[in-house]
C-alpha cells in the first residue's frame, strides 16, 4: 500500500492520499483519527486553511504517523507558507471545465459568504486555466463572480488585475479573445518589444 501526503498544516494535521481515496489525518494519529475527504476538500485546505502542500510517500499509515509527528511545519517562514499559496492557485489553472464549474459553485458561496480576498485569486487562477479559457460560459461565469465580490467588498478591486476588468458584449468577441488566449496558453499579454 502506497500513502501520499499531500499538505501538512502547522499544527501537524494532514492531507493525504490511498488507493481508497483522500483522508484528513490529524494527531494522535490513530485510525479513529483518520477521516475521508474530497479532492475538493484537498484543496480547499491548501487554499484556505494554512496547509502547506508536500509531495512525501509511505508505505504504512505508522510511517506517516511518524513523520508527522516529527516534522510539524509551524517553523515554515511566510516566504515559504506564500510560496506554497502560489502553488496551490496554479494546481487550480490545471482544472477541467468539469472541475471548474464545480469550483465556481463552491466560490459563489464564500462570496456570498461575505469571504472574498481568497475567492478572488481563486477565480483569477481559474480563468488563467486553457480549459477554462475555452468555455466562453466559464469565463462570463468567472466574470459575474468577480464582479459580485468587487460589489460586496470595494476593497477586493484593488486585487482584481486590469487583465480582467474588460466587459464582453458580443459572443463573437468572446470567441475570438478565448482562441487568442488558447493560442498563447495563458491570460497574459506578449511582452512589449
Amino acid at each position: 500500500m502506497t500513502i501520499e501526503l499531500l499538505a501538512v498544516a502547522p499544527d501537524g494535521w494532514g492531507l493525504l492520499r490511498s488507493a481508497e481515496g483522500c483522508w484528513l489525518l490529524r494527531p494522535p494519529y490513530s485510525v479513529k483519527h483518520r477521516f475521508p475527504i474530497t479532492q475538493a476538500q484537498v484543496e480547499r485546505g491548501v487554499l484556505e486553511e494554512d496547509f502547506v502542500p508536500r509531495s512525501e510517500t509511505f508505505d504504512d499509515w505508522g510511517a506517516v504517523a511518524r513523520f508527522l509527528e516529527a516534522h510539524a511545519v509551524g517553523d515554515s517562514s511566510p516566504e515559504e507558507l506564500e510560496r506554497s499559496r502560489d502553488a496551490a492557485f496554479r494546481l487550480l489553472g490545471r482544472a477541467t471545465a468539469e472541475q471548474a464549474s464545480g469550483h465556481l459553485d463552491r466560490l459563489q458561496l464564500e462570496i456570498e459568504a461575505g469571504r472574498g480576498t481568497t475567492t478572488v485569486k481563486a477565480l483569477h487562477a481559474l480563468l488563467g486555466g486553457p480549459a477554462v479559457a475555452a468555455v466562453p460560459e466559464l469565463v462570463r461565469r468567472i466574470a459575474e463572480l468577480l464582479a459580485r465580490a468587487s460589489v460586496a467588498s470595494p476593497a477586493l478591486r484593488s486585487i482584481r488585475p486590469t487583465q480582467f476588468s474588460w466587459v464582453v458584449s458580443d459572443e463573437d468577441g468572446v470567441r475570438e479573445l478565448t482562441a487568442k488566449v488558447a493560442a498563447r496558453g495563458h491570460l497574459l499579454l506578449p511582452a512589449a518589444a
